[in-house]
């Protein structure tokens, strides 16, 4: 299994759609030309590492409890 297949599952996972994510990056970027192979795939990588991280910071701030803010004491 390759990094990207892998990384899809991971966000299959997640509950992200991969193929949206590659899909929105690739219509916000038209002007791209792609000349090697492995500049397409480390492309993937990077627009999907960065979704996956971005869903799970997105995850635990949702799920901290509230901050709670205390007013200095006047002594």
């Amino acid at each position: 299994m390759s990094k990207i297949n892998a990384l899809k599952e991971i966000i299959r996972a997640w509950g992200l759609n991969p193929e949206e994510i590659l899909t929105r990056d690739a219509m916000t970027q038209p002007h791209r030309t792609v000349i090697d192979h492995s500049q397409l795939e480390n492309n993937q990588l990077s627009q999907l590492t960065t979704a996956l991280r971005q869903q799970m910071l997105k995850e635990i701030r949702e799920n901290q409890p509230p901050k709670y803010k205390f007013a200095p004491r006047n002594w």
